[in-house]
């Protein structure tokens, strides 16, 4: 019994000893490590980031916008005086030069009533210049001088009246252009403004397209464009000419016109066309489309300040495959980042493993 006790006892001095030793081990050699094994769990508690510093740069793209085209001179040619058609010197379609005698109205009437006009007024101008000489010598009264010389001044004007009627009986083509269908017939009684044909400059041709306000700067006077028309393969070249000066404030778009030859008459006054615009921004932010982090409502990217990720708010405009142009958010020297945005929170610390600066892409 007494020999069991002194075995109980050493056995309890030995276990004893041996959990002395471990936890003197462990003390002690874990106390020259523990510095060292501190920093690199504090390491991996902030993700690892690569960023890239943003600088702005000319970034080329192409939009399309509707457009109609519109002859550069369109008016309907109407009659200025009553009277007979008495000539018809066009055919519908007819292409015609500025002065091209296109019509004329019967002109007996009036060339009659001019004659007869005339004649009073060269009597007229004798009794005036007579009574004249009489009132110098004091044989008439100033009554009567006056009488002769108004009658004489208002028969010149009748004159003159008639003459401008006779003009109006011809008329020209006030411009180069073509002519659409006649509207009149030889041998009918027409009315002051009866219509007569529609004349149109088509060579240039206009193009107006409507494009959003915001975008108003891109364009400028000389920048090329390309219109496509249904039923063409091929494309046509054009320039813009002019930009409205106003907003239409029911659709918040400026209308923009271009300018295409069209010495062939391709095209047609009232077609639609596709118009395309190399636009270039030459101070565009650019982003690796893989940094975008597209919500429901929203698209944002995270930059790093103070080491630190901070959740930025954007507006994209082109997407391409590779590369997002930022139009709102971003700005040159912010530091971006491009890879390991799956594991940065909103203020979350960083391990930047890799910075580099941005280099500048071709406008295309």
């Amino acid at each position: 019994m007494k020999s069991n006790s002194k075995l109980l006892t050493f056995s309890s001095i030995i276990i004893t000893c041996i959990v002395l030793g471990i936890v003197a081990f462990k003390h002690g050699y874990g106390s020259g490590n523990g510095e060292e094994e501190a920093a690199p769990r504090a390491a991996r508690s902030d993700p690892a980031v690569e960023t890239l510093k943003l600088i702005e740069q000319p970034f080329g793209r192409e939009q399309v916008y509707n457009g109609t085209l519109r002859a550069r001179e369109h008016i309907t040619i109407r009659t200025e005086v009553s009277g007979r058609v008495a000539a018809i010197h066009f055919e519908d379609g007819a292409e015609v030069e500025k002065g091209t005698l296109l019509l004329e109205i019967d002109d007996r009437e009036l060339r009659s009533d001019r004659d007869a006009r005339a004649e009073e007024l060269e009597l007229a101008k004798l009794n005036a210049d007579r009574l004249e000489a009489l009132f110098l010598t004091n044989a008439i009264t100033q009554r009567e001088r006056d009488e002769a010389v108004s009658r004489r001044n208002v028969l010149a004007a009748q004159v003159e009246n008639i003459s401008v009627r006779l003009e109006k009986t011809k008329i020209y083509a006030p411009f180069s252009g073509v002519l659409g269908f006649r509207e009149v017939s030889l041998g009918a009684l027409l009315q002051s403004d009866s219509p007569i044909t529609d004349l149109r400059a088509v060579n240039p041709i206009l193009v107006d397209f409507a494009v959003p306000e915001r975008s108003r700067t891109h364009f400028r006077k000389g920048m090329p464009v390309t219109i496509r028309v249904s039923g063409f393969d091929e494309a046509f070249e054009g320039e813009v000419t002019v930009t409205d000066p106003s907003v239409d404030p029911m659709t918040r778009t400026i209308t923009i016109r271009a300018r295409v030859e069209n010495p062939d008459r391709t095209l047609l006054p009232g077609s639609f066309g596709r118009v395309s615009v190399r636009e270039v921004n030459e101070n565009a932010i650019l982003v690796p489309a893989v940094s975008v982090v597209r919500g429901l409502a929203e698209v944002s990217v995270y930059v790093v300040e103070d080491n630190t990720a901070k959740r930025r708010t954007v507006r994209v405009g082109h997407r391409g495959s590779e590369f997002v142009e930022v139009l709102e958010g971003l700005s040159a020297g912010d530091e971006l980042i491009v890879r390991g945005t799956q594991s940065v929170r909103q203020g979350s610390g960083v391990n930047i493993v890799e910075s580099a600066e941005q280099e500048p892409r071709d406008a295309e």
